[in-house]
């Protein structure tokens, strides 16, 4: 019976290690990220989506000449503008996350409401970087064109 429950707490021991303590990998790193982001934006906690994000103030492959603590700062007050524009997130479906050599590409369908009416983009591109070792988001993309959405979702933030 001993044997048992050794055997018992070393399997319940071992799967606490598992989940918690061996490092996840980049792409379910990188699909909790996306999730986060948009689950809070979704319930207008901003302030907890905002330290997912990546703020930059030039061109995506061009360092940064903000701090992010300035970022942030500009990300919250357009996200809430926006919001208080009648555009919100309200939902997202398929989010889809690969890596290609390190690179992790990531798509997802996102529901808006735009002043009462529904509406699904499809296909949106998802681009993250690599901050201090932690994945953030950079940058949304929609492949279909560009809105105003988009700008609000993501971490480029141009002088106000």
């Amino acid at each position: 019976m001993k044997k048992i429950l050794a055997i018992g707490f070393l399997i319940a021991l071992a799967s606490i290690f598992i989940t918690f303590i061996l490092p996840k990998t980049d792409d379910e790193q990188v699909k909790q990220v996306a999730k986060s982001v948009m689950d809070n934006v979704i319930a207008k906690n901003y302030d907890q989506a905002s330290e997912l994000m990546f703020y930059f103030d030039g061109g995506t492959n061009e360092e940064p000449t903000i701090t992010q603590e300035e970022g942030k700062r500009r990300w919250l007050k357009r996200i809430k503008d926006f919001d208080q524009s009648g555009v919100s997130l309200v939902g997202y479906e398929k989010l889809r996350v690969e890596m290609y050599d390190s690179v992790p590409i990531s798509y997802v369908d996102l529901i808006l409401n735009n002043n009462g009416k529904e509406e699904v983009r499809q296909d949106v591109y998802i681009v993250f970087i690599k901050e201090g070792g932690e994945w953030k988001v950079h940058y949304f993309e929609d492949v279909n064109g560009s809105d105003d959405w988009e700008l609000a979702l993501s971490g480029y933030v141009p002088f106000e």
